[in-house]
């Protein structure tokens, strides 16, 4: 595993919350916020000042008060706020391309009856985050907070947890109705959250990858697909963060992996997970299998409706396919008709995260496992939280090759 860290943002781009502004607006802003002016003298002094353009008066005094809290701890908002009510968040306004995620001031979530409020430290970013930016999604609403992954510390909350407790929230299940996790703090059930084991040593980058990736591709791999020893594995989407997890989890559990991949160019991400046989997907994977004589137990299927009548032809009788994604786009099959497309003898499943799996799945042993070196996790591209933008273009552009995390 190795982590890689995002380019570091140039001047103009320090904060997704600029505004466009330059560096000398945004010290003058930050002096404004500092001495408590209000938002439309903060505007007015950029404007006297020839450098503040056209400014509003909100976003003139948001840009210097993220500048402030960068610096100086927050006393803007201390003196603008009530004392611990608000926090920075990154919201959508309208469906679009990345650069329509801002950083923004945000009144902070206060907890309510079985729920624990997080300060979340860092969090993942999945497929779906894509989807929902771009407005594909069925909780895609705004304006909105997104994320479903987040790690972080307990800081108010009912229930088992502990004030000061290390966490891992799942937030899938719980958008639009929840805030979400591209934010300072965010409010969660208590079912769904796990504490971090007070021996754990990981780092958070490392944390953050068992909000979601772990867990999905631990409970596809032993819950849906029943994975055990002498399992010959095919994973389809394989370069995906959770086709990646699955090859690093099954590589301990299972006698052979073979991995697919559209590009030539991935195998080397492929190698470094350890899986056995590389195929290059082009949409008809069971003819390689049959023409290179491969037999599979299991697929675990990623991509979805695209692939998922050829992958139920590339197990042996008795085995499973399971889908677990659809990174291909589509979520349904047009003519599909199960007494053709699935053979009598092939089992066909799918597996959705869930908060009970959430639970249940093996935390505090996997997080051990990982601190030992016996199991290795994918890459992991780190970005903060002024990067987000960068973040989501990397993502949807394929270039993250691994998982991406932001730190706040």
């Amino acid at each position: 595993m190795t982590i890689t860290r995002g380019k570091e943002p140039h001047n103009h781009d320090i904060s997704a919350l600029d505004y466009k502004l330059t560096t000398a607006a945004r010290e003058l802003a930050a002096q404004a916020v500092a001495k408590g002016s209000r938002p439309s003298l903060v505007a007015r002094e950029l404007k006297n000042s020839g450098i503040g353009g056209q400014i509003t008066s909100k976003d003139a005094w948001n840009a210097g008060n993220v500048w402030v809290s960068r610096k100086e701890g927050r006393p803007a908002w201390q003196k603008h706020y009530p004392k611990n009510s608000v926090m920075e968040a990154i919201v959508a306004n309208k469906p679009g391309p990345p650069d329509v995620l801002h950083l923004e001031t945000y009144p902070r979530p206060p907890p309510k009856s079985g729920e624990i409020l997080i300060e979340v430290k860092a969090f993942g970013l999945s497929r779906s985050d894509i989807l929902a930016r771009q407005g594909h999604t069925a909780d895609a609403k705004f304006p909105q907070i997104m994320g479903r992954e987040a790690v972080g510390i307990a800081t108010a909350g009912e229930g088992t947890v502990t004030p000061g407790t290390r966490v891992i929230a799942m937030i899938t299940d719980l958008l639009p109705e929840y805030p979400g996790s591209y934010a300072q703090y965010t409010r969660v059930p208590a079912t769904h959250v796990r504490r971090v084991h007070a021996l754990c040593k990981l780092s958070w980058e490392h944390l953050a990858v068992f909000s979601e990736m772990i867990p999905t591709a631990w409970n596809a791999l032993f819950r849906a697909l029943r994975l055990h020893p002498d399992d010959r594995l095919l994973i389809r989407g394989g370069t995906t963060s959770i086709g990646l997890a699955a090859a690093c989890i099954a590589k301990r559990h299972c006698s052979f992996i073979a991995s697919t991949t559209r590009q030539e160019s991935r195998k080397e991400l492929l190698q470094g997970v350890g899986v056995n046989k590389i195929l290059i997907d082009d949409g008809s994977v069971s003819q390689q299998i049959k023409s290179e004589g491969l037999e599979f137990t299991k697929v675990l299927d990623l991509i979805g409706a695209k692939t998922i009548a050829d992958s139920l032809q590339c197990v042996r009788p008795y085995g499973i396919v399971c889908q677990a994604g659809t990174i291909g786009g589509d979520s349904t099959i047009s003519d599909f008709n199960p007494m053709d497309a699935v053979p009598s003898t092939v089992s066909f499943t799918t597996y959705k995260s869930s908060a009970e799996d959430f639970r249940n799945f093996p935390l505090d042993v996997l997080c051990h496992e990982v601190e030992t070196g016996h199991l290795k996790l994918p890459n992991i591209r780190i970005y903060f939280s002024n990067q987000i933008v960068e973040a989501h273009r990397s993502m949807e552009e394929n270039r993250a090759e691994g998982k991406v995390v932001v730190l706040w």
